[in-house]
């Protein structure tokens, strides 16, 4: 007899749930296996913005088997609408998903077209953002002593020249230049790690990273 779709096998899925790849893919169960274009199925899962690739096949006898890799999200952006980013810039709709984001807040944007689900951010004043971002991620998992610099970020503000980071505790400002982030993170880290813990932040209005080798 004819070969038939019983189920599909879905992996990778994180964010998205498998209901919500099911609904994408719409391959009806009972359909001839043969008869279903796969790369048909492969272009309606990446019409979703959280989905950058997907990989369908047949696994005989009767699956369909969809491999799919996520855009997971960096930040949330500030503006009237929720919406989340990528670090590659791309917008992802708000979700519903097991996956809990905790996440810091990038405002100041001023797109030229309002901000869609799916549009891709490009500006230099983002790319700094997500430098900071993913750098300060990266110095956590090479410092294991204390998980403190991401988790110091509540928003990035990308509005003007320079870069204001706020942190959590005190929302205390942190003016950033676009430029070799990774070495103004370095300071803030030697700085947050002698000064702030020792004297606490009462007494620091701001702090300025902008000028090298001296933190303001």
């Amino acid at each position: 007899g004819e070969l038939q779709v019983e189920r599909l096998d879905i992996r990778g899925n994180r964010i998205l749930t498998e209901k919500d790849v099911i609904a994408l893919a719409k391959v009806p169960v009972g359909a001839s296996l043969y008869e279903v274009d796969l790369l048909e199925v492969r272009s309606r899962l990446r019409t979703n913005p959280y989905v950058a690739e997907a990989v369908v096949a047949h696994d005989l006898p009767a699956t369909i088997k969809v491999t799919i890799k996520e855009r997971s999200p960096i930040a949330i952006l500030g503006g009237p609408e929720l919406f989340y980013v990528n670090p590659e810039g791309y917008v992802l709709p708000p979700v519903t998903s097991k996956e809990i984001f905790d996440l810091p807040i990038i405002t100041g944007l001023s797109e030229p077209q309002p901000i869609k689900a799916g549009m891709r951010i490009v500006s230099g004043n983002f790319r700094a953002a997500v430098d900071i971002l993913t750098q300060a991620a990266d110095l956590d998992r090479m410092d294991s002593s204390d998980k403190e610099l991401s988790h110091l970020i509540s928003e990035i503000n990308i509005g003007s020249v320079d870069l204001t980071v706020y942190t959590v505790e005190h929302g205390i400002p942190i003016l950033f230049r676009k430029e070799n982030v990774g070495t103004q993170l370095l300071y803030l880290h030697k700085f947050w790690d002698q000064y702030m813990r020792q004297q606490g932040a009462e007494q620091v209005r701001f702090i300025d990273l902008r000028f090298e080798e001296q933190v303001v």
